[in-house]
């Protein structure tokens, strides 16, 4: 199909996409079900067929990306090298099979999770656009605008967007705080170009949510357990979705951290482009949030966070990932984060095998089962940068490691990408979807979908932002590695293609890291002592020694 004639039919198509909560009544169910067979299993059977036949470099030019991959190499020993090589190569591979050019749903290239997943989905694209942030960030930008450009005229942006179907709910607000990001790491014209185009309509978002999400103590609220994106994690759910609770009555630890977030994120971009009222707005509205959640959900008990029912004022005592996330946004005092931190590294907590799973291992309700006691990249993630923000990088360290060794292990042996994982073991064997839910295995199965990359590629994000430790400040890059005790003696090589840089880190017995940057200029060392940032136009390059 011609671009000229997807522009004239993409308007007709938004006319007769439905609208829905995926709650459907008895009267319109069927309908509703051929909908959502017709985008969950026709379309993804296609896409996978397609995905299939592909070939990577004719992939590539479809899809407007002109610069190789990055690349990871690993010293010491040749198996565990192969494993963490491979892996990292394949979340690649994945990441670009599952780009969309421009369509009948977006004017511009989008990603989809899976092949599972057709559309254009909110907090997904958010995270996947910091996995394309290395390797591409013009394909990362259009991952970050696609769910801006189909928001609603009154400013809500949609859970997703498919062919057929436009979710009534909306989903974790991230969309701002990634694209601040991204132009923290290019500092280029484009990204500030994007900033100015999305802003507008961010902000216009954000205000949605305070009209229509927050609730009389100023914190905000799910108005359904899908809105979250943790559906069926027993704070409000039974295992297969037949019990939900009324999400409106709760006032949420995580939806308050994200609009923070978001509210920090627009405040850093209203000074960008130099509006200096709007990011006083912002800034104010992320203080009265963050001193509410402080007050209103901290169990000084459990030393954790919970949703708690405003009415009653009861707390909803289910320890989850949702209890940890008020330190990404900066939440919690020094004790209080010390205390979420005791929870994070203690084994029979959050402290597992393939760490931060989606509930508590100590919780009576933990299963293996998708929100109820999986790991999921995503959540964890966001949990590792709160780890960082608090400078407690002996954890981060440990963390970021032990997820991306068991996601690369999980490969290793299945040779998939998976959306959601075993906090135990290296295989999906235990996993389930919604255990019970006949019309989730009938359109999903009954494990975790393969093909997620999906914010599942955040672990190569991790190796090289949060290990490595390189990073960009307005487009000057730095290194602030953070390399886990664990693989003291071995190098860390990654190859990253936009600007063409090679950067080597290895972790000393006294705990500094060695690090060599070889670039177009020429060939820098530094010895990097633990929780300093050097950045790398001032390392002596080797001609100057």
């Amino acid at each position: 199909m011609t671009p000229a004639r997807r522009v004239m039919l993409r308007p007709a198509l938004q006319l007769l996409r439905v609208k829905t909560t995926g709650a459907a009544r008895v009267a319109g169910r069927l309908s509703a079900a051929t909908r959502y067979v017709v985008d969950l299993v026709l379309w993804s059977r296609i896409a996978a067929h397609s995905t299939e036949l592909s070939r990577h470099s004719q992939s590539m030019t479809r899809r407007g990306v002109s610069t190789a991959a990055p690349v990871m190499f690993m010293t010491g020993a040749a198996s565990e090298a192969d494993v963490w090589e491979n892996a990292f190569q394949d979340v690649y591979r994945v990441l670009l099979a599952n780009l969309q050019v421009p369509d009948l749903i977006s004017r511009r290239r989008y990603a989809r999770p899976s092949p599972a997943f057709q559309g254009v989905y909110l907090w997904d694209s958010a995270f996947i656009a910091q996995v394309w942030k290395p390797w591409d960030i013009g394909v990362a930008i259009d991952t970050c605008l696609a769910p801006i450009d189909l928001a609603d005229a009154d400013g809500r942006i949609p859970h997703v967007t498919t062919h057929f179907i436009e979710s009534a709910f909306t989903q974790p607000p991230l969309l701002a705080w990634s694209l601040w990001n991204l132009f923290d790491w290019s500092g280029g014209d484009d990204a500030r170009a994007a900033l100015r185009e999305a802003f507008p309509r961010l902000v216009q978002y954000n205000d949605w949510l305070c009209r229509h999400r927050q609730n009389e103590r100023g914190l905000f609220f799910w108005a359904h357990p899908y809105e979250s994106g943790v559906e069926n994690a027993p704070r409000f759910s039974s295992r297969d979705e037949r019990v939900l609770s009324d999400t409106t009555r709760l006032s949420a630890p995580d939806f308050s951290s994200y609009v923070i977030l978001q509210c920090e994120s627009l405040a850093a971009i209203a000074l960008e482009l130099g509006d200096q009222k709007q990011a006083d707005r912002m800034r104010e509205r992320a203080g009265l949030v963050r001193n509410a959640l402080d007050v209103f959900l901290w169990d000084e008990e459990e030393g954790v966070y919970f949703d708690r029912d405003t009415a009653s004022g009861q707390f909803v005592r289910s320890i989850t990932i949702a209890s940890l996330m008020p330190l990404w946004a900066g939440v919690p005092d020094a004790d209080r984060a010390a205390r979420i931190l005791d929870r994070v590294v203690d084994t029979e907590a959050f402290g597992t095998r393939l760490p931060l799973p989606s509930v508590s291992r100590s919780d009576p309700e933990f299963a293996k089962d998708m929100w109820r006691g999986s790991t999921w990249l995503n959540t964890a993630y966001a949990v590792l940068l709160g780890l960082e923000r608090y400078g407690f990088r002996e954890a981060a360290a440990e963390v970021a490691y032990r997820l991306v060794d068991g996601v690369y292990r999980t490969h290793a042996k299945t040779h998939r990408l998976y959306e959601f994982y075993d906090p135990e073991r290296y295989d999906i064997l235990d996993l389930h979807r919604k255990k019970g839910n006949h019309w989730k295995h009938l359109t999903l199965g009954s494990k975790p979908r393969a093909e997620f990359v999906g914010w599942t590629g955040l672990v190569n994000t991790i190796v090289i932002e949060n290990i490595l430790g390189y990073s960009r400040d307005r487009g000057r890059a730095y290194l602030r590695p953070n390399i886990a005790r664990c693989m003291e003696g071995r190098s860390l090589i990654v190859r990253l293609p936009e600007p063409d840089v090679t950067i080597e880190a290895e972790r000393l017995r006294s705990g500094d890291t060695q690090c060599v940057v070889r670039d177009t200029i020429g060939v820098r060392r530094a010895r990097i002592r633990n929780a300093d940032r050097v950045y790398v136009d001032e390392m002596p390059l080797e001609s100057d020694r």
